[in-house]
């Protein structure tokens, strides 16, 4: 069975605000076939971005993996743009990247303005502090507090995708793509990844074909042409494998490693497939496919 992919990628992203290496910051290991495993080890997210632009180029059949959330509970995007249902016009989920895109600004050295972008985002999403929340104190507004204040639905906003009730519903806790601070939390790593994805999306280098599962490609393995450069976005969480303590002394680093070389299993053994098209609720694949997105590997 030929594989679906010649390399698989996995990044471990960070909203640091300042340039970081070690523990909580970004990871990346790159599987290729004939060339093996690479571990990088990122200070900045301008680095990586001029690291990933080029790795795209020289690996064939990519899949890349990031570990933050592509898409926010069904109907951000209606709060950004008016509702039209006109053809042509973008989807929910683009609606949401193109204005991370246009309004998170980033120095070389990762300062950004991630908090007052969502106390903007706040701002048009009806009135009280939500639904994005958690912030430093000196970052606190009327429109973005430290805490998750009034709560959910919040103007008609759930707390968690579909995606995120699935893991939830068997155990295992995740945090909401809200959620800006704190442990375990992934929005701000989403306000700052995103526009890079965007970016990469909207000005591909070298003319590399680019999807992002499964907005681009629905509920299914993405049509791969063997030969062609084309790289696939997907969203993973990490912490669904098991990591090797004794590969590497930082869990980041370790978790990246595992995830990685699974992937590259199991595309061998042909069953990487069947994850591109998971079991998902039949009334939410709609949003899910326009709106949410979902994590590879998850399924209900």
């Amino acid at each position: 069975m030929v594989p679906l992919f010649d390399s698989y990628l996995v990044v471990d992203w960070s909203a640091s605000s300042v340039p970081k290496v070690g523990r909580d910051s970004i990871w990346t290991a790159l599987w290729r076939r004939g060339s093996g495993l690479e571990l990088r080890n990122h200070p900045t997210r301008r680095d990586v971005e001029t690291w990933l632009r080029d790795t795209v180029t020289r690996s064939g059949r990519l899949l890349a993996g990031f570990d933050f959330s592509f898409g926010y509970p069904a109907g951000l995007a209606s709060r950004l743009e008016p509702a039209d249902h006109e053809e042509g016009r973008p989807s929910p989920w683009e609606v949401v990247w193109a204005t991370l895109a246009g309004s998170v600004v980033e120095g070389p050295k990762n300062a950004n303005n991630r908090f007052e972008v969502a106390a903007r985002l706040n701002a048009r999403c009806g009135e009280g502090t939500g639904p994005f929340w958690g912030c430093p104190p000196a970052r606190a507004t009327p429109d973005l507090s430290t805490r998750k204040v009034p709560g959910f639905p919040h103007d008609g906003l759930e707390e968690f995708r579909v995606a995120e009730r699935v893991v939830r519903s068997g155990g295992r806790w995740i945090s909401s793509s809200w959620q800006l601070l704190g442990a375990g939390s992934v929005g701000s790593q989403m306000l700052v990844g995103i526009p890079v994805l965007e970016r990469l999306r909207r000005d591909p280098p070298g003319g590399v074909r680019v999807d992002v599962w499964p907005f681009t490609t629905g509920l299914s393995a993405p049509r791969i042409d063997e030969g062609r450069t084309h790289v696939v976005l997907a969203e993973v969480w990490p912490s669904m494998v098991r990591p090797d303590p004794d590969r590497h002394p930082v869990k980041d680093a370790q978790q990246v490693i595992a995830l990685c070389e699974h992937l590259a299993a199991i595309d061998d053994e042909g069953s990487l497939a069947a994850c591109f098209d998971p079991v998902v609720p039949p009334e939410a694949q709609a949003e899910i496919v326009t709106d949410e997105g979902w994590i590879l590997g998850v399924t209900s």
